[in-house]
Formats: structure tokens, C-alpha cells, sequence
């Protein structure tokens, strides 16, 4: 649909005025019936005005000119889903490894596959939910969200590794050592790792101390 150009001025206008990040449905919707009749969403969404993050619930106003991040992003898609993040993103932003990532991988319950929120990408895991010990959350100026605690995300990336303790060498340089509670990580580790695991850990434990002599 073509609109008018002044309909189309109006509109942008009005989303720049508001002034917040997110615009739920039916705030979205009184403003295309005032400003715009008959104009869908679907085509507010094409023209980058706004960008789902839950289909007919809530929108991101991208005429907002404030920043955005992909956790505040995901904290409101994920807003009463179990989910948390871990992987490559969050190895880094815990220091264990200088590696980037160019999507956020999420652990839920319900979805799996790559998608983009926003202009956000993510890689879902669906998991079960026992996956989710020592799951924390961590509050951001606008949002909460929740990620693997610290010990949590050594012990996926050591199980990451296929059973190769190698990778270790590489971590301690990195590793920033006020992360890492040295007790949680061995009694999580002995509550709901395979022996396997636990051995390498315990190797792991070793060389770290080596390494901080």
C-alpha cells in the first residue's frame, strides 16, 4: 500500500515523538488509526518503521534513536520463557576466549534454528529443562535477562571440546581468574557431570593453578 506522503510523515513523526523502544500492539494500532486508516502493520514493518519482537504483542520502534541491544531485545521475546544464554558469546563475554560470535546462541525449551529479531540474530537450542542449573540472571539499565553462571559456561565449553583438555593451554592467558568460583565449579561439576567430565576438569583445576604460580 502507497500512502499519501503526508499520512507518511505523520506517522514517522509520531513514532520519533515517542521516544521509547518498544510499542506494544494495540498502542501501534490506535496510532495507525489516527494518523493512517486502513494502513496494516505488516506494511510499517516493510518500510523499517517498526520490527516485530512478539508478532501481534510488541514491536520495536526502529525511528527510535537511543540504542538497543540484542539482550534487550531477547529479554523481551523471552519475557516468561525458560531459555538462557551460552555458548560462543557468552565464553567471551566471560573471558574464556577472544573468539566473536556472530550470533547470540540461546537454550529454550520450545524453539529451535537461526533467526533474527529485529535486526538481532540468535541461534536457539532447544534443550530440556533440566538443562537449566545454574541458570542467573543479570540486569541491564532497561531489562533482565538470563545467562549460564560463570562455572556453567567453563564446564559446557570443556564438554564443548569433545574431550580434548588441550584446549586449556589456550584459556588460562585468557581466563580472567575473579570469574570463576573454584568450589562451585567442582561441586557442580560432581553433582551433574559424567565421570568423564570430571576428569578433565580436575586436569583443567591443575594446569590453572600451575599457570597462576
Amino acid at each position: 500500500m502507497i500512502l499519501p506522503i503526508n499520512q507518511r510523515k505523520k506517522l514517522e513523526e509520531k513514532l520519533r515523538s515517542y521516544r521509547k523502544r518498544f510499542i506494544e500492539y494495540s498502542l501501534l494500532k490506535k496510532i495507525i488509526e489516527k494518523f493512517a486508516p486502513n494502513y496494516k502493520i505488516k506494511t510499517l514493518c516493510a518500510r523499517k518503521l517498526v520490527s516485530p519482537i512478539k508478532k501481534w504483542e510488541l514491536y520495536l520502534n526502529l525511528l527510535y534513536e537511543g540504542i538497543v541491544l540484542s539482550t534487550t531485545i531477547l529479554a523481551k521475546y523471552g519475557k516468561g520463557k525458560q531459555y538462557m544464554v551460552g555458548w560462543l558469546y557468552l565464553y567471551n563475554q566471560y573471558g574464556y576466549t577472544t573468539q566473536l560470535a556472530d550470533r547470540m546462541t540461546v537454550y529454550n525449551t520450545s524453539i529451535h534454528g537461526k533467526r533474527i529479531i529485529a535486526w538481532a540474530k540468535f541461534i536457539f537450542q532447544k534443550v530440556r529443562p533440566s538443562f537449566f542449573r545454574w541458570k542467573i540472571s543479570k540486569k541491564s539499565k532497561w531489562e533482565t535477562y538470563y545467562l549460564m553462571s560463570p562455572e556453567r559456561a567453563l564446564i559446557q565449553l570443556i564438554k564443548d571440546t569433545n574431550g580434548k583438555p588441550e584446549f586449556a593451554d589456550d584459556i588460562y592467558n585468557l581466563l580472567q581468574y575473579w570469574t570463576v568460583d573454584k568450589e562451585k565449579l567442582i561441586e557442580l561439576s560432581q553433582k551433574y557431570c559424567s565421570k568423564s567430565v570430571q576428569h578433565l576438569i580436575t586436569i583443567f583445576l591443575e594446569k590453572w593453578q600451575k599457570s597462576s604460580k
